[in-house]
């Protein structure tokens, strides 16, 4: 029998196989592999990180222009609500505010952009060539009813749970919906209460007095505004006429980067009538609005045409309202090319820049339900 101790260079032979280990080729094989499966991973991350940032910005556009939609068509339904006194009623502006935006009375106003001259605080602020909304209305929150009127001393008594401060600007109508009124609290009073002298049970309402903008007149009837006082005629608003606070927003995109929709609203601060700016929506490109107008005399309350701001002369015809707003994605890099694209909005098409976002456009037709008698 052959044996091992007989063939000693085979047990040689064979010690130096094991100990030969990987070589070279074996070597280039595993990073080559390595390399490819590296490879198969990144790409797949760099595919899910787009894909999460496709879906997160297609999501937020969609939010955005939802959110954008939905309050504005809101507030224009709500637009020239004055209580129950509607746009029949007689409506009396005692501000004293030289026909400023934020003191008029009209359901709605509108600039278009790029034709008209924008209200002088504004200039600057407004995205260039878009579109300035402004609404007024009532407030149907928090309202008070009226427990007794002097108006001999300009004094409504409402209650201690009122809430109202001096220099809020309120409006007020008669339980017969015939008078709406319009003016600024100058003073707090307790008249019911005299055990608790600090609780205030009444508001004032006097002319003449150092507040912006102050009221032109204590007379709260008839139908007139600063610029034809002699219109106030003397009245009392009788039990159960409602009192709550006079609502104006101005709606627009602004110059900043990224454009954003903001609100300017008329709010009240330290005893005065102020303006507060609210952020609305981010990465809003542009906002369009044509009027509604009802312009032909039939009594049939439809639209007649829609117009632009600038080609609109009588607030009173306009009965509907159709706007359109241009959202892109917060992130840039989402679109496979950067290249230009067209957008349609209400009155004009938008050619959108050339870059990677996406857009969409958003918008809708409300009617004023509010300015028909």
């Amino acid at each position: 029998m052959t044996t091992a101790t007989q063939y000693p260079w085979r047990r040689e032979r064979s010690s130096r196989r094991r100990a030969l280990g990987i070589g070279i080729v074996e070597i280039m094989i595993a990073l080559t592999l390595g390399l490819v499966v590296i490879g198969a991973l990144g790409q797949l991350y760099v595919g899910s990180v787009k894909s999460h940032q496709l879906s997160y910005n297609l999501a937020q556009l969609g939010e955005s222009g939802r959110f954008a939609v939905d309050l504005l068509a809101s507030e224009l339904r709500m637009a020239g609500y004055l209580s129950c006194g509607g746009s029949s009623a007689r409506v009396a502006n005692a501000l004293d505010g030289d026909d400023h935006w934020l003191y008029q009375t009209g359901a709605i106003d509108g600039y278009e952009g790029g034709v008209d001259s924008l209200p002088a605080e504004l200039i600057g602020q407004v995205r260039a060539n878009t579109d300035l909304l402004i609404l007024r209305r009532a407030s149907s929150d928090q309202a008070q009813s009226v427990v007794s009127d002097d108006p001999a001393n300009a004094v409504m008594e409402l209650g201690l749970d009122h809430g109202f401060q001096p220099g809020e600007i309120l409006v007020i109508s008669n339980p017969s919906c015939v008078q709406a009124s319009i003016f600024q609290v100058t003073g707090l009073r307790n008249i019911g209460n005299p055990q608790a002298p600090s609780l205030f049970d009444a508001i004032e309402h006097d002319a003449n007095v150092s507040l912006t903008p102050g009221n032109c007149s204590a007379d709260l009837f008839g139908a007139y505004d600063c610029s034809t006082p002699e219109g106030a005629v003397p009245g009392s608003f009788s039990t159960g006429s409602m009192v709550g606070r006079f609502l104006v927003a101005a709606y627009y995109v602004s110059s900043d980067d990224p454009p954003t929709l903001v609100r300017q609203r008329l709010s009240v601060q330290n005893g005065q009538a102020a303006v507060v700016t609210d952020v609305l929506v981010r990465n809003v490109e542009d906002f369009q609005v044509l009027y509604g107008r009802d312009t032909d005399p039939d009594g049939s309350h439809s639209v007649d045409d829609y117009v632009t701001a600038d080609q609109v002369t009588d607030w009173g015809q306009v009965v509907s309202v159709s706007f359109g707003l241009l959202v892109r994605s917060r992130d840039d890099g989402i679109r496979t090319e950067a290249s230009a694209q067209a957008f349609p909005l209400p009155g004009r098409t938008v050619i959108a820049p050339a870059d990677r976002h996406l857009r969409r456009s958003f918008g809708s037709v409300v009617a004023l339900r509010n300015n028909l008698p």
